[in-house]
């Protein structure tokens, strides 16, 4: 509050509901938002609401959180008044999103300087600095690009401050405001007549080259150290966490090239790569790529990675023999960077989140915890073994002396014996992803030298030596360096142009020793009888402080209670002498936690007869969602308003979501329907239904760009109404759609579609081969209604070009 509101020279005058989740699968399990897994925190508008997350680091809460604060900030100047939500929806369409998450990074300040240094000296070099004008949203952006626009957006609010003023932020936002155009606000908060965005757009471009010219100009690319092997196409891709068998002979890596992260092989000898294993959502929802995400066994037999199902890490060990996985459940909150030990093929150490904090653990592939490594509130990244597999070395996050705030991370040595920690490498700034050569060589990732540059780059520090060697300075970053002994050679990840490839290094290793693999790690035998649980050994940390003396210690917990409020409310009246009097409105109401939402929408138009009234509530509080529904609605079937009808509805429904792409409903039902025949042509009808519905769906459908192009899509359906609790109408119904995409060369597809649905009895269902969602452009005519229905269907969607055509506002 302090910190933003000092930089934006504005005090948010009210307090903030603040949600603070002790990790990301239990982020992602909030009502408020949707939470995906990119997501890093998220400000909701309509009730100011903060969601963050904790990774377990003090520097990401630093970012993160002053980033998400901003957007409040923004919020209460922006839509302040009367009529929120109104001004919220007529609004937001019209601010720039460059504007809004540009403002959020510049407000969370320096701290990931060193990504935004990277990101944009890269797009810089590469000449792919974007246009501000392209970037009113960012659906469009291509994979991997969203930071880009992100950083884009930071760097031209710098240029804003330096050019103009620091207190220009403020009155931007204060401009836009009362405009509905960019140019418009930046013209009166600069104070410039006829200034616009592409202006302003144009003198950023040169701010942006003059302030890199000098560092590109003595910068390289991550080709110049050695041959990129994960090949290129059209669109940008991250390839990362690469991981080389034993004997040298092939490459481990993960990919978003086919949209979601997949482990991909590649022979070293041939050069081709091909995926490792299907995509199979029943058994993982998600990979996670960050820090050193894979790791082969000494044996070369075991892969082993983290990922996510049912928001519940689980240790993955896929046999590279037999070609089969297998997941392990550990007792631990989130999991990352499993590492084989180079002497033992069933020994591992990983980083477990346990009561908030990171923590080293050494495992064994069955799931168990050897020994707990280190329990301390550090943040720790990344743990490698020594050669001799008796030590392990990891990057720890380092905070001021005073304690006040993250200042970078050094990377330390554990021994394995007596959990001793000493200092490996303390220097200035960010030093991660240690990689120990066999003659105890360190190589590793620093954010910056000290000759001022600032960017992701590969040092090594020789035994011995205080005082480390710069491997590589690029344009844009390197990462996670992977040496191979039998190779001799050391793999790294190099960002440029927009993406993140693997090299093979060119460096001279050739005094290196292999090291001996023996069948076991020096462990003594008294500490693996003491196998046991992280909950277990850390019962002492569960315990919530209770008195003053602590100091973690606020105030006793309180029961969350229920406070709601309007989250939307829309009304739209208008009178005419022709038409009549019409009213539209929606309204919408939730608690803070969106455990229960009321929904409710009018619709009236008297001069055509007409209404529509509906109300919903949906508890959300569990898995399972309980929703109960109600309509009415009066209207007219024909253009010459002679046949009315009117139809109420009430329905109570069930929907449990049993993972990320499967779901079941079930629910019962009632219908009244009465149909009045003004012109006395037919005899008027009465209609009662009772009846019970069920639903199952299936979808796995992805895209890496825009389109789908691969996955299923399964939907089956089934109605029962009987003359039961006053209905009067019988009918069993069911059936079904099935949608498959087959991916094709240059993001196309060719996808198939299977509809069919069947009813039977006395007052049997009919269903339609037209409309908009079954032929498109046939009609939907009483001709074309049955009560049995089969359609089939297939198409081939062909990407001819990227156009990038931008509609103002809606399409950029």
């Amino acid at each position: 509050w302090r910190e933003v509101g000092a930089r934006f020279g504005y005090q948010v005058p009210e307090r903030t509901p603040f949600f603070f989740y002790s990790d990301h699968n239990r982020f992602e399990q909030t009502n408020i938002v949707s939470i995906g897994e990119g997501t890093g925190g998220v400000t909701e508008a309509f009730k100011n609401r903060l969601l963050i997350f904790n990774d377990g680091s003090e520097e990401w809460l630093c970012h993160v959180i002053p980033h998400e604060f901003t957007h409040v900030t923004e919020f209460n100047i922006l839509y302040a008044g009367l009529f929120r939500s109104v001004q919220l929806v007529i609004k937001s369409p019209f601010y720039p999103l460059w504007m809004m998450e540009g403002m959020a990074e510049y407000g969370a300040g320096d701290i990931d300087e060193w990504t935004t240094d990277m990101v944009m000296r890269d797009a810089v070099a590469n000449h792919q600095l974007p246009d501000l004008s392209e970037l009113h949203g960012f659906a469009h952006l291509k994979p991997d690009q969203v930071t880009l626009g992100y950083k884009t957006g930071e760097a031209a609010f710098h240029f804003f401050v330096d050019e103009y003023g620091k207190e220009k932020p403020l009155a931007l936002m204060v401009a836009m405001r009362e405009h509905f155009d960019i140019s418009s606000g930046l013209s009166e908060a600069i104070g410039a007549d006829r200034f616009d965005i592409f202006r302003f757009n144009f003198r950023f471009h040169e701010w942006m080259n003059d302030k890199y010219a000098a560092e590109i100009a003595k910068a390289k690319t991550p080709a110049d150290y050695g041959p990129r092997l994960t090949p290129k196409d059209r669109l940008p891709q991250f390839n990362e966490a690469p991981a080389i068998s034993p004997d040298g002979t092939h490459l481990y890596y993960m990919s978003d090239k086919d949209g979601p992260t997949r482990v991909f092989e590649m022979d070293l000898a041939e050069g081709k790569a091909k995926p490792l294993f299907r995509i199979n959502w029943e058994e993982y929802e998600n990979l996670h790529a960050e820090q050193r995400a894979l790791s082969v066994s000494p044996d070369g037999r075991w892969l082993a990675f983290a990922g996510e199902k049912k928001q519940r890490d689980y240790l993955f060990l896929y046999d590279l023999h037999r070609r089969r996985m297998k997941k392990v459940r550990l007792p631990l909150e989130e999991i990352r960077s499993p590492t084989f030990s180079p002497v033992d093929s069933d020994r591992l150490v990983c980083v477990g989140m346990d009561n908030g904090y990171n923590d080293l653990f050494l495992i064994d592939r069955e799931g168990h915890i050897v020994k707990r490594l280190t329990s301390t509130p550090q943040d720790e990244k990344s743990p490698q073994f020594s050669p001799d597999g008796k030590r392990i070395i990891f990057s720890g996050e380092m905070l001021a002396a005073d304690g006040s705030e993250p200042v970078g991370r050094d990377l330390f040595w554990l021994d394995l014996d007596t959990l001793a920690v000493t200092t490996a490498v303390a220097l200035p700034g960010r030093e991660t992803e240690p990689e120990v050569l066999p003659d105890g060589t360190i190589v590793f990732v620093r954010d910056r030298s000290e000759d001022g540059w600032r960017g992701q780059d590969l040092f090594s520090l020789a035994p011995g030596k205080s005082t480390p060697e710069r491997l590589t300075r690029v344009v844009g970053g390197c990462f996670s360096p992977r040496f191979c002994a039998a190779t001799r050679r050391l793999y790294f990840v190099g960002y440029n142009a927009g993406e993140r490839h693997i090299y093979e290094g060119r460096w001279s290793f050739e005094n290196v020793e292999t090291p001996t693999v023996s069948d076991s790690a020096d462990i003594a035998p008294e500490e693996e009888a003491k196998s046991t649980s992280a909950s277990q050994i850390t019962t002492a940390l569960l315990q919530f402080p209770t008195g003053n003396s602590s100091p973690l210690y606020r105030a006793p917990p309180k029961p969350y209670r229920f406070k709601g409020s309007t989250d939307v409310f829309l009304p739209f009246f208008v009178y005419s002498t022709q038409g009549g009097f019409a009213a539209v409105y929606y309204w919408q109401f939730s608690d803070l936690l969106s455990n229960h939402i009321l929904q409710n929408q009018v619709q009236y138009a008297s001069g055509s007869d007409f209404y529509d009234v509906s109300a919903a509530y949906t508890y959300a509080r569990f898995r399972p969602q309980f929703t109960i529904a109600a309509q009415t609605q009066r209207f007219y079937t024909d253009f010459d308003q002679q046949e009315q009808k009117h139809q109420v509805d009430a329905l109570a429904a069930m929907t449990y979501p049993l993972n990320r792409v499967d779901s079941a409903t079930i629910g019962f039902g009632a219908r009244r329907t009465q149909d009045r025949f003004l012109d006395q042509s037919f005899t008027d009808e009465d209609s009662e239904e009772r009846f019970v519905v069920g639903a199952l769906t299936h979808d796995t459908v992805t895209g890496r760009y825009l389109e789908a192009v691969r996955g299923n899509r399964l939907s089956l359906f089934f109605q029962q109404a009987g003359r039961s609790v006053g209905g009067n109408q019988t009918y069993k119904t069911g059936g079904g759609e099935a949608d498959t995409y087959f991916p094709l060369p240059r993001e196309s597809t060719f996808a198939t579609r299977l509809f069919y649905a069947r009813s039977t009895g006395e007052n049997a269902q009919v269903f339609s081969l037209g409309g908009a969602d079954r032929i498109r452009a046939f009609s939907d005519s009483d001709e074309n209604k049955k009560t049995n229905a089969v359609l089939t269907s297939g198409e081939l969607r062909y990407r001819l070009k990227y156009l990038n055509a931008r509609t103002k506002y809606l399409f950029p």
